[in-house]
């Protein structure tokens, strides 16, 4: 829609000059405005890049031009769905190519590592949906993803998980990759499942848990702690404890015995002590100083063993459920992006868009292309933004540091924008080819039924026509003097 200009001349108007005026109520409107070619690009450019229509829609109007109407973002994206599935599927067989040089690199021949993580969404349009995701553990790249529908009762929520890991498990069995390890929360139910599935599959694989979890877990408990009184001196050694869990699942899963994790995991109690060094016990194992060797004093409080405070916090690191899940810590460290692609899924699934919801699995797919995207840029080595540059302020005489820019380059947004254009063309050029073809299906069914009903008419053929019409148009004489 744009506005109409209106031209009176001297002639028309009956005034002695022509005036031309610009009419801001009345609007030219296209018959098919939504066949615009701008207007769909337009449509997909804030669908693949998670501009809110609202946002669009109140640039339009202070900005007074015409813009996206909100029905035509909405049936865009509703056609845009099977061009997001195929480039996505297509980004996800890249993707694989990428997990497998990586194992391949390390000569890891059995099976790749797995973190299965479950997100419910509050929102009035993703109520009553669970993405489940499964991200490699080695490359923090994005594998599969699932919407399932859950209710909101706990033991609703247990079978999907269960369901949910499942589904993904044989759809990794289902295209010839097996999986040795799978990264789960600490719930009892889903550990007798998995040994349950390995039968199913035939599959040794190994059931961890999420180290990130397990250390939040922990801390919150040491952090519940130091807030009481007399136990202020636990709040600085909150950080190096979650570090310490991180260091414990790797270094003791390199041993090659997995009870090491334990072990070294158990050594912070004498190193929060400011003991280095130690007589051999049973909570340590082989284990009789600290893998730093001695150390200067870092700084923080210690806190003497023996006293309440060292008791109260070995209580903690201590409990039957702590030990008996430190064995199972995942050496690679747990799903560290969940809150990046939480944030990437409400970007691209803001709150006042409401579509069907058959959509909510092409927004996940539009999170996870962005994820991956910049993954692999990581991985290649390129720096996601552009360094840091100043600029001088006149009115203050200083230099202030602008903000950096992300130069990874989603390519995924090209390719969904021309997979649309073209199946759209592949759409039209089939309605096209179907009309031709009713057509000639019509004059074929007359000609059949003229002879059928006339028999007698003799049928001429269309080369016999055409000699017959050259002929009489050379017997006629166009010589202008005989008429």
């Amino acid at each position: 829609m744009i506005p109409v200009i209106s031209v009176s001349c001297s002639g028309c108007s009956n005034s002695e000059a022509s005036v031309a005026s610009i009419n801001h109520k009345d609007n030219a409107i296209h018959s098919m405005p939504r066949d615009h070619a701008e207007v769909v690009r337009m449509a997909i450019a804030a669908a693949t890049t998670g501009a809110r229509i609202s946002s669009l829609l109140r640039f339009s109007k202070e900005a007074n031009v015409a813009f996206v109407s909100k029905s035509t973002f909405h049936n865009v994206f509703e056609k845009l769905g099977p061009s997001i599935e195929r480039v996505y599927k297509k980004h996800q067989l890249a993707t694989f190519e990428v997990v497998k040089s990586a194992y391949e690199a390390d000569g890891i021949q059995d099976g790749w590592d797995i973190a299965v993580t479950y997100s419910y969404d509050s929102w009035k349009f993703c109520a009553g949906l669970c993405k489940v995701l499964a991200v490699d553990l080695k490359t923090k790249l994005c594998l599969h993803s699932e919407v399932m529908h859950v209710a909101n009762s706990d033991s609703e929520r247990t079978r999907i998980k269960k369901e949910g890991l499942r589904f993904l498990l044989y759809w990794f069995a289902d295209r010839g990759l097996k999986i040795r390890s799978v990264c789960v929360d600490g719930a009892g139910p889903l550990g007798r499942f998995i040994i349950g599935l390995n039968k199913e599959l035939s599959w040794e694989m190994e059931r961890r848990i999420d180290t990130r979890l397990f250390a939040q877990h922990i801390c919150k408990k040491v952090q519940e702690l130091s807030k009481k009184r007399g136990s202020s001196a636990l709040k600085g050694w909150i950080k190096p404890l979650r570090s310490h869990i991180g260091y414990a699942a790797r270094a003791g899963y390199a041993t090659g015995d997995v009870n090491n994790i334990k072990f070294i995991f158990n050594t912070f109690l004498n190193h929060i002590a400011g003991i280095h060094k130690w007589e051999k016990d049973g909570w340590t194992g082989d284990l009789t100083e600290c893998d730093h060797g001695n150390i200067e004093y870092d700084g923080l409080e210690t806190i003497p063993l023996g006293s309440d405070l060292h008791k109260k916090l070995r209580r903690i690191m201590l409990q039957k459920f702590c030990q008996k899940n430190l064995p199972k810590l995942s050496p690679f460290g747990g799903d560290t992006r969940s809150e990046m692609r939480n944030a990437l899924d409400h970007m691209y699934c803001p709150k006042e868009i409401y579509l069907t919801p058959e959509t909510y699995s092409a927004y996940l797919s539009l999170s996870s292309l962005h994820l991956n995207t910049l993954t692999m840029a990581e991985m290649r080595g390129e720096d996601d933004f552009d360094s840091m540059y100043s600029l001088n302020v006149q009115q203050h005489g200083e230099m202030n540091h602008m903000t950096r820019k992300n130069k990874v380059v989603h390519e995924w947004r090209r390719d969904i924008r021309e997979d649309y254009f073209a199946a759209r063309q592949f759409d039209i050029d089939r309605d096209v080819l179907e009309a031709e073809n009713a057509t000639h299906n019509s004059l074929d069914q007359f000609d059949s039924d003229l002879e059928e009903f006339y028999p007698d008419i003799p049928q001429y053929k269309p080369d016999y026509i055409n000699d017959a019409l050259e002929n009489d148009s050379d017997d006629c004489d166009t010589d202008g003097e005989d008429i």
